[in-house]
């Protein structure tokens, strides 16, 4: 009998052990704070303040932070519409692959300005933008030649050049590209993120593949795999998975602890609280 209650003892005391192991990884919340309607095919992005632009061939529409419609415009002059970045609360570059054209916009999406054709610029096929943190540069993927390249928005010149990245690093493709704190990140998604430092010289590299979507910030590197937001720390570098509030999330993207998840038709905003 003694050795019963003894067991017994030890496995009321293991079970407890780890429901409390379990409550303190999940000590968190997501608050819901807005919805956005979007067509199950556009692209989107977000910028700084919250607002949404969504594009789908030369359809480009803007939803403010709360989730109001205010406008649509066509982009007949650019063609296609593969990427939008906003640069602040008042400039946007609008990119196209079909055309291999970048033009540089107000928010209004009306006064076009900039215009630079990437084979002016010595490009043979960009694939991917982002913008840099220097003024009026952006970051260019020669996906021919596995080029990365930094070019003055002013000048229309070719500043920085990260060359030959399939042979030097074994990359595959480029599935996103930021700059965030004068460091280039860039995420294949057969082989993981890589970092370089101001000078395109490779800083780190991290084995994380398959992730559907990516986000980073100045604190975190955000990957969505399934049902799971994967959390890198830049400054720790400690790792944590959080649930994504509900099923059926596409990507995400993501401005300090609000996250924007993309389903089917909606984009949805929730609030991460870490308790």
């Amino acid at each position: 009998m003694l050795k019963f209650k003894v067991v017994y003892l030890f496995a009321i005391l293991f079970v407890l052990f780890f429901e409390g192991v379990s409550f303190s990884q999940s000590n968190y919340k997501w608050i819901k704070k807005s919805v956005f309607s979007i067509d199950s095919l556009y692209e989107w992005k977000l910028d700084g303040l919250g607002n949404i632009y969504s594009f789908k061939n030369n359809i480009i529409q803007k939803h403010d932070s709360i989730g109001v419609f205010k406008f649509s415009e066509s982009q007949k002059m650019i063609g296609k519409v593969n990427v939008l970045l906003p640069i602040n609360a008042m400039k946007l570059i609008v990119f196209s692959e079909e055309q291999q054209l970048i033009c540089t916009s107000d928010n209004t999406l009306t006064n076009y300005s900039s215009c630079k054709e990437l084979d002016e610029l010595g490009i043979e096929y960009g694939t991917k933008i982002a913008v840099s943190s220097r003024p009026n540069k952006i970051w260019i993927y020669d996906q021919v030649n596995s080029d990365l390249l930094l070019v003055s928005l002013d000048l229309g010149d070719i500043e920085q050049k990260i060359s030959n990245l399939k042979n030097v690093i074994g990359i595959t493709g480029v599935d996103f590209i930021r700059e965030v704190d004068s460091k280039l990140f860039i995420y294949d998604k057969n082989k993981g993120m890589y970092e370089f430092d101001f000078y395109g010289t490779l800083l780190s590299f991290e084995e994380i593949k398959g992730a559907t979507s990516v986000d980073l910030d100045h604190s975190n590197i955000v990957y969505l795999f399934n049902d799971k937001l994967h959390f890198y720390n830049l400054k720790l570098f400690t790792e944590r998975e959080i649930e994504v509030p509900f099923d059926g999330v596409f990507n995400f993207q993501k401005q300090g602890m609000n996250f924007y998840f993309k389903t089917f038709d909606k984009i949805i905003e929730y609030q991460l609280v870490l308790e």
